[in-house]
């Protein structure tokens, strides 16, 4: 697994910390930067017309390696908007880690986020 890599927005309309690891390969790489988007996204349009420094998105990951040949990513985004309730969602990626190629992923990951 390549660097992590960290975005950090803060200003009066957004203000969100997103953690991700960098794979150097195109595919995975695609696919963290959609969830990470997706998320971003999704959490932009609920502040829409609001200004409360209070909302914040936070995305962190975890990774666990099984032996030198499974790699399992745990991405956990907390969402907290004045006046509605706080949001916690956890997404998996499993991969190969010798061969960078994903064994599973869960599905959601690609999806964008809803709102309620």
């Amino acid at each position: 697994m390549g660097k992590k890599t960290d975005i950090s927005e803060s200003t009066l309309l957004k203000n969100y910390t997103i953690h991700y690891p960098i794979f150097h390969d195109a595919t995975l790489d695609g696919i963290i930067a959609r969830y990470t988007q997706n998320q971003i996204d999704s959490f932009e349009k609920k502040l829409a017309g609001k200004n409360d420094i209070k909302d914040h998105l936070t995305i962190t990951y975890e990774a666990n390696h099984a032996g030198n040949t499974v790699t399992s990513i745990t991405f956990t985004a907390e969402e907290k908007v004045v006046g509605q309730p706080d949001i916690s969602q956890t997404q998996h990626l499993v991969l190969d880690s010798l061969r960078f190629t994903l064994i599973l992923i869960n599905r959601a990951l690609l999806m964008p986020v809803w709102s309620l």
